[in-house]
């Protein structure tokens, strides 16, 4: 898997389980998930390039976002639910792999 395809799997994973949630809890704070993953799908073309510039600024992007699913998961746990939990999993374990391809990118 190259940078440029875990960014993308990353930003459809933030995409979807973004609008799952705000679908699901009404959360307008959420929706700025949905524009982070906009921001990552403009930012693909010069990722898929190699532009150390736009990896690092989707890297930053990407983390932002990560903030901003402290409050889910923080009422996820609040409430004792397991199964909110698990519609935060997904975007987390993509940000992972796109952070470790991402360093990985920066090593060459």
């Amino acid at each position: 898997m190259n940078v440029y395809r875990a960014n993308l799997l990353h930003a459809v994973f933030t995409m979807v389980c973004a609008t799952y949630i705000y679908y699901t809890t009404g959360d307008k704070l959420i929706v700025l998930l949905i524009v982070v993953a906009v921001m990552l799908l403009s930012l693909n073309n010069g990722v898929q390039h190699g532009v150390t510039s736009q990896i690092k600024a989707a890297l930053g992007v990407s983390w932002l976002g990560a903030i901003l699913l402290y409050r889910p998961i923080d009422v996820a746990f609040a409430n004792g639910r397991i199964d909110d939990m698990i519609e935060v999993i997904p975007m987390l374990v993509s940000l992972a792999i796109f952070t470790f391809y991402a360093i990985k990118s920066f090593r060459k």
